[in-house]
């Protein structure tokens, strides 16, 4: 959880881009802490390895095939350590796997899942609140960025939360917490839209939305459909 914390990190001591170097480093430190005692858990318990699924595999696949570009590319150094600016090099992909190995490892339950889905969620309400402290101070500062050092960075992140809260709210069984989410995201949902201004964050979230909404739509219609169906051979085989 504490992982997922990192964007309320903020070093200002750091003379190099305090934004991102404090997360960056943290966010590979602590991958590390925790790989390393997800394996010494595996060698206790091996019913945490990952299941094999096709997302599993797309992840390897992907990373894989991104190994290969980076040993390819013209600069193979800075393909795989980035820069201090964008530290995005290949070693951020690695950490981001290992993350992964062990998020699909541990978490086995869906309601573990939600409570991940939770915190993630409430990460990003002081984030909000530091977004309309900034406009308040400087209302003529535009696409704002909070901690993430970027206001493109601060929009994917934006949308994926979004994204997450109206995903927990078709799957969360408490009505407080359903409401909980939709404020959430409509809170964040103003914040891409008045003070991040990030236009392929806002392309993103409409057509993810627009996607989700159709699928909803589209397994609701047909659960109806065979519900419809059960009940009228239950009321025939009743006849009978």
């Amino acid at each position: 959880h504490v992982i997922f914390a990192l964007p309320l990190l903020v070093n200002s001591d750091v003379s190099v881009v305090p934004t991102v170097v404090p997360q960056t480093f943290a966010f590979r430190g602590l991958t590390e802490l925790v790989f390393v005692l997800y394996v010494l858990l595996l060698l206790l318990n091996r019913a945490y390895l990952p299941r094999f699924s096709s997302v599993l595999l797309s992840a390897l696949a992907f990373t894989g095939i991104l190994g290969v570009s980076t040993l390819t590319s013209i600069h193979p150094a800075r393909s795989f350590w980035g820069t201090v600016w964008r530290p995005e090099g290949y070693i951020l992909f690695l950490h981001l796997l290992l993350f992964f190995l062990v998020l699909v490892g541990v978490f086995r339950e869906k309601k573990e899942w939600i409570r991940l889905f939770r915190f993630i969620a409430f990460v990003s309400v002081p984030l909000a609140f530091i977004a309309l402290a900034i406009k308040i101070v400087h209302p003529s500062a535009w696409r704002i960025d909070t901690t993430f050092g970027g206001a493109s960075h601060y929009g994917s992140y934006l949308a994926i939360i979004i994204l997450l809260s109206f995903f927990a709210i078709l799957y969360e069984q408490g009505r407080r917490f359903k409401i909980l989410f939709l404020l959430i995201a409509l809170m964040n949902i103003s914040v891409l839209l008045f003070l991040n201004s990030t236009k392929g964050a806002w392309i993103g979230v409409g057509t993810a939305l627009g996607f989700l909404a159709f699928s909803w739509l589209l397994f609701f219609s047909k659960g109806k459909e065979q519900k419809r169906k059960a009940s009228k051979t239950k009321i025939i085989l009743n006849k009978v």
